[in-house]
C-alpha cells in the first residue's frame, strides 16, 4: 500500500511527493482515537500538544475515488480545528498517514509506506459490516470501556450521501 501523510498546523499541509489519502471524525471519533493507543501496534503519539501517527486506511476493495480522498483531508482538519477548540487550545492532530491501495492509479505526491500497513491502521474505510452497514463503530473485543482494534468507517459515509444520519465529518455532536 501506499500513503499520505499530513503535516498539519490546524489545516493540513500535504508533504510533497506523498500519496494521497486522509481521514477521521464523526461523533465519539475523537476520544475513540485517542482510546486506541497502545491497543495493538498503533503508533499514535502524543508529542508537543499534538497527535501524530494516526494511520487511516482505504481496503483495497474499495473503488478508487478521490471524494474519499478529499473527504477525509477536510474530515481530519474539522476534527483537529474541532479538537484544538474543544480542549482549550491544548491538542490537536499534528500528522496523519492515509495508506492507498495499491490497486488505485498512482500519483507523483504518493510514496511506499514504510511501516504502516492495513492491519495495524487506526481508522479503516471499509465496504458495509454485515452486522453495522454503513453505520461508523469502533471494533471492540475487549471488555467495556478497554481500547478497540479500529474505527471503520464506510466510503458512503465518507463522501456525505449519510450526511443527514451523522452530521458533518470532523465534528462531534451531543
Amino acid at each position: 500500500m501506499k500513503f499520505f501523510k499530513a503535516l498539519p498546523n490546524h489545516k493540513f499541509s500535504w508533504a510533497p511527493r506523498l500519496r494521497t489519502l486522509s481521514f477521521l471524525g464523526i461523533n465519539s471519533f475523537i476520544p475513540a482515537l485517542y482510546l486506541l493507543q497502545g491497543v495493538r501496534p498503533s503508533m499514535i503519539k502524543l508529542k508537543s500538544n499534538g497527535f501524530e501517527g494516526s494511520v487511516i486506511a482505504i481496503n483495497p476493495q474499495i473503488p478508487e475515488d478521490v471524494n474519499i480522498v478529499q473527504q477525509i483531508k477536510d474530515m481530519m482538519t474539522g476534527a483537529s480545528i474541532y479538537l484544538f477548540a474543544v480542549t482549550k487550545k491544548m491538542f490537536y492532530f499534528k500528522s496523519v498517514t492515509i495508506l492507498i491501495p495499491n490497486t488505485w492509479r498512482d500519483k507523483p505526491e504518493y510514496s511506499t509506506s514504510k511501516r504502516e500497513s492495513y492491519k495495524t491502521a487506526d481508522v479503516i474505510v471499509a465496504e458495509p459490516s454485515p452486522v453495522y452497514g454503513d453505520v461508523p463503530y469502533t471494533k471492540q473485543i475487549r471488555k467495556c470501556r478497554d481500547p478497540g482494534e479500529y474505527i471503520h468507517f464506510t466510503p458512503k459515509v465518507l463522501t456525505g450521501d449519510l450526511l443527514k444520519e451523522y452530521g458533518p465529518l470532523g465534528t462531534a455532536t451531543c
